[in-house]
This record gives C-alpha cells, structure tokens and sequence, in this order.
C-alpha cells in the first residue's frame, strides 16, 4: 500500500502511534456513494499529499471498490490534562 505510506511491516512490538492518539486518515466515497476511510501512514504519502486521488478497499461483497478522496483527518490526541 504504497500511496497509504505503508512501505513494509513494522517490527513487532512496535507503537505506530503514541498512546492516546488518533491515526491520520483520508475520507472518500466509494462507488455506490458509501463513506469510506483509510488509515495514512506518513505524511509524505500520496494520498496525504494530494498526489494520489483515490484509494481501493475490499467491499463485503469481498471485490475491490475504488474510493475517491474527499477530506483529510490529521492525528490528533484523544488524552487531554
């Protein structure tokens, strides 16, 4: 999933994200109309950066589904003093 950022597994035991925070995500509709998400791993990815439009999920009718990008959620931490 190159234009999530995701370029090879993490090691294990490895937090992606500190406690407390949210992942990024782009939102998009799907084919039928459907809002739909996907998690971005880096800020330099594709999709964060507007390179990529557009993203493929796997409906539960279990085929691909492309997804267009309509917004972007940055991170942000659920714990607050």
């Amino acid at each position: 999933m190159l234009e999530r950022g995701w370029v090879h597994p993490a090691v294990t035991g490895t937090y992606v994200y500190p406690r407390g925070w949210t992942p990024r995500r782009v939102l998009g509709l799907d084919d039928t109309g459907k809002l739909q998400s996907a998690v971005v791993a880096t800020v330099t990815a594709d999709l964060w950066t507007g390179v990529a439009t557009s993203f493929t999920i796997n409906g539960t009718d279990e085929l691909p589904h492309t997804v267009r990008v309509i917004a972007r959620r940055k991170e942000r931490n659920q714990i607050r003093p």
